[in-house]
């Protein structure tokens, strides 16, 4: 199967009904302007994915493209993630996830805000991921740093800021 386009004129959720119907095993290349995805198929069924820090991460990264280019391309072999029935939960949720993604844009509208630490008002519960982000907070504070250098997906680490700033353990300011 030969399968090219633009994701400016064709949907997501289509392009990957597509390739459901067609049984397709290959991988779906799909580049935007600052970011490339890899998903993989077996029997028209996402089985795998790179470009982010995980599979999940990947998927949900891809959900929140807009604009790209995509290409499949047929393999006779695919290897399968480990996570394999949480990236086909993944994309059986892309409204809520685009969803999601739209509220973090909102919430952060500018990849050049900075964060920053700031005294807790009382005690605070903070998770083992959150711990995680604030150490990243030491040698980066832009949010586009945060999210190239955690150790989570980009969707991911967006979550874990949104609930540390809803803690109060994070101001917001613009970046230069």
């Amino acid at each position: 199967m030969a399968l090219s386009g633009d994701l400016e004129d064709i949907d997501l959720k289509m392009l990957l009904g597509l390739i459901k119907d067609t049984s397709g095993n290959g991988k779906l290349v799909v580049k935007s302007k600052s970011s490339e995805i890899t998903v993989y198929f077996r029997n028209g069924h996402p089985v795998n994915a790179e470009g982010d820090k995980t599979p999940i991460g990947s998927c949900e990264k891809l959900i929140n493209f807009s604009e790209g280019t995509f290409e499949f391309f047929k393999l006779d072999k695919v290897e399968s993630s480990a996570q394999i029935n949480e990236i086909k939960k993944t994309f059986l949720k892309i409204d809520e996830i685009r969803e999601e993604w739209k509220n973090f844009k909102q919430k952060f509208p500018f990849s050049s805000i900075v964060f920053n630490i700031t005294e807790a008002p009382g005690e605070v519960d903070v998770s083992h991921e959150e711990w995680s982000v604030l150490l990243v907070l030491r040698s980066t504070r832009e949010l586009a740093g945060i999210t190239k250098s955690s150790p989570f997906g980009e969707l991911y680490t967006l979550k874990i800021l949104s609930s540390l700033f809803d803690k109060k353990l994070l101001s917001i300011s613009l970046g230069d």
